[in-house]
């Protein structure tokens, strides 16, 4: 059986082209709804999180302004650790009082002291530190480090210079009646915070017109380095504050 059309073939071609429009129509409407629905849920996310920028920024501020704050302080504690370790250098020879209560405590009746001198000695200086053209080329380096110092750094590191290489030293002289309290003496110093070492440096026999035999001594004391020095007393660091080895320091004198 055949079967007839009686359109002609310009509208079959019509309807073909309508449907294929409704169909791009139909394509582009969820195109668009589904850029309208990221559109929406985008301007939604937005919404919500300037919500919490805005709940979030005065902690933020105030986390800044306690920021700030802390390294204003720190800096201000940096300064005044600065200070405090110059003011405990400055005060870091042992007083004399104390150096003298030291040698005379454990000081026996059979032990006459003659002299005592306290003196302070210079280490011999490195030759190379002496050579100009050493100095010269070295010069520019510590030139900048020297300009990014503080001002109490800057002192400090000068009074080190001058007096970290060398030594405090007391002599002793006097005269024994007996031997082994003079060799109970000397440990008996050695023993004390003060002294790093106590040597005998001399001994002789004396005439006396007494019956007991005398004997002339020399001794030496090596002081230990003060508060605020390299290789200082270890209470000095033991709080950790550089104000408390002042506050130590002070209650010393």
């Amino acid at each position: 059986m055949t079967n007839i059309e009686f359109l002609p073939p310009q509208f079959r071609d019509q309807g073909s082209a309508r449907r294929g429009q409704l169909w791009h129509i139909g394509v582009f409407a969820a195109f668009g709804g589904l850029i309208a629905v990221a559109a929406i849920y985008q301007f939604a996310t937005t919404r919500t999180l300037r919500a919490q920028l805005d709940a979030v920024q005065p902690q933020y501020e105030l986390a800044s302004q306690k920021s700030d704050r802390l390294s204003t302080l720190q800096k201000q504690l940096d300064s005044l650790e600065e200070k405090a370790n110059l003011i405990c250098y400055l005060d870091h020879p042992w007083p004399r009082t104390q150096v003298l209560s030291a040698v005379v405590t454990p000081l026996p009746e059979t032990i006459v002291l003659r002299e005592l001198q306290i003196v302070a000695e210079t280490a011999v200086t490195d030759l190379r530190e002496e050579n100009p053209h050493r100095r010269a080329k070295a010069g520019p380096q510590n030139k900048a480090k020297q300009e990014k110092l503080s001002h109490s750094e800057h002192d400090l590191k000068t009074l080190r210079d001058q007096h970290d290489k060398g030594r405090s030293v007391v002599h002793l002289t006097g005269t024994a009646h007996d031997t082994n309290a003079l060799h109970n003496y000397i440990a008996s110093l050695s023993q004390n915070t003060l002294v790093q070492s106590a040597v005998l440096t001399s001994i002789e026999a004396v005439k006396n017109d007494e019956t007991d035999a005398a004997s002339l001594f020399q001794v030496q004391l090596v002081l230990t380095p003060g508060f605020g020095q390299i290789d200082g007393p270890e209470n000095a660091v033991a709080d950790g504050t550089k104000a408390n080895q002042v506050a130590a320091h002070g209650d010393l004198h």
